[in-house]
């Protein structure tokens, strides 16, 4: 039965080949989930033609949130958006649905699920188009800038306290440096 051995064979190679393709897969998955953790990002995939959102842990958990929340509800991603930075949020996904923009890339507010609000930068790529080359498809990244923004805003208090200073003294103020 040559015939049987050489299918037993063939079937043994595509076998061998479907498991190295497993375990490039596996060790693929494990870099990209180490290199999003080591820059400490989230992931999200949006397929707008099936109105999913997929999440991962890691950005769940930024909001106090279980990536499964996310299943069959592609609405509460945009519920979470502070309102004041909703429209910031619909013109950045709008320019580069238009094509306006290379990536999409915006900050903005999110409710965590104990009320607090969580600063993001949300970046991402329509990466599937239908024939008309409507989008389909964005996946991208979150990363938690809420200390960035609180240090930010920080900084601006401190200097309009200390332009008041300097406005509101009634003789000069000279700085030196510590030479003198």
């Amino acid at each position: 039965f040559p015939e049987l051995k050489h299918m037993a064979h063939e079937l043994e190679s595509m076998f061998s080949e479907l498991d190295l393709a497993s375990q490039n897969l596996r060790q693929s998955q494990q870099r990209l989930s180490l290199v999003l953790d080591g820059a400490s990002l989230g992931s999200w995939d949006w397929n707008l033609q099936n109105k999913t959102v997929s999440i991962d842990e890691r950005f769940a958990e930024m909001i106090g949130l279980k990536a499964s929340d996310f299943q069959n509800d592609d609405t509460l991603w945009e519920r979470l958006i502070h309102p004041d930075d909703y429209s910031k949020f619909q013109f950045a996904l709008k320019q580069h649905f238009e094509q306006r923009t290379l990536d999409y890339q915006v900050e903005y507010r999110m409710r965590h699920k104990k009320g607090y609000w969580v600063w993001m930068l949300s970046r991402g790529k329509v990466n599937q188009k239908d024939d008309l080359g409507k989008p389909i498809r964005i996946s991208g990244t979150h990363l938690d800038i809420t200390e960035r923004k609180a240090s930010e805003e920080e900084l601006i208090t401190l200097n309009i306290l200390q332009t008041a200073i300097l406005e509101s003294a009634g003789y000069a103020i000279i700085a030196t440096g510590s030479d003198g």
